[in-house]
């Protein structure tokens, strides 16, 4: 069994990714976000509002407005952005016995699995994108 992400979860780590990687000195317009990771406006837009509501994320109004951080990437864990999107990750309700510690188990494993950084994430993307590769 594979652990996979929605789509919805997707589109919300790649738009926390994309304002990380742009200077946190101005808001990131919503379209530029859109662009940069092709993404429906209309549903990034919803995205937004989730992880704004969750902390993630401000909002700025006006023409030069869009979105920032609302703290550092080192702070942000993909955990956080999974829960503010899709609610609690709980998988152990209602198991008894030897299956209520099987998934609460299961459970703690990919909570820490989940808590890396997207600042972890940025260096990562680095590492990769500065990558040499020879070829004969």
């Amino acid at each position: 069994m594979l652990f996979d992400l929605s789509q919805k979860s997707r589109y919300a780590v790649a738009a926390v990714l994309a304002l990380a990687q742009q200077d946190q000195s101005a808001p990131v317009q919503i379209k530029t976000i859109c662009g940069a990771k092709n993404i429906p406006q209309p549903y990034l837009e919803q995205l937004m509002t989730d992880l704004k509501r969750a902390g993630v994320v401000q909002s700025y109004r006006g023409s030069q407005g869009g979105y920032k951080l609302a703290k550092s990437p080192s702070d942000i864990s993909i955990l956080e952005i999974l829960v503010a999107i899709e609610g609690d990750l709980v998988w152990s309700a209602g198991q008894t016995g030897v299956w209520d510690y099987f998934w609460k188990t299961a459970e703690e494993g990919v909570k820490k699995s989940l808590s890396v950084s997207i600042q972890s994430l940025l260096e990562a993307n680095e590492k990769i994108e500065n990558r040499v590769t020879y070829a004969i």
